[in-house]
């Protein structure tokens, strides 16, 4: 994790099955895949919105980083 979210905990759960939804070259796209899932957890008290930046690895050894924003409802 580059930046972690300020308002929550972000946990990471390698071996999840999932569906890809888009490749670079668009070979994969569709298929089925096992990875790391990444959930997220709001504290006690939190809302409004919440941001966090993750880096990943992927299979060709390049770096890829994501921005998300959650939206913190109670």
């Amino acid at each position: 994790m580059t930046v972690p979210p300020a308002k929550g905990e972000l946990s990471f759960k390698p071996g999840q099955p999932t569906l890809i939804a888009t490749s670079t070259k668009g070979t994969c796209a569709g298929r089925d895949a096992l990875g790391t899932g990444m959930y997220y957890n709001a504290r006690a008290g939190g809302d409004g919105i919440d941001r966090f930046t993750v880096s990943a690895r992927l299979a060709t050894g390049e770096t890829v980083t994501r921005d998300f924003e959650v939206r913190i409802e109670q």
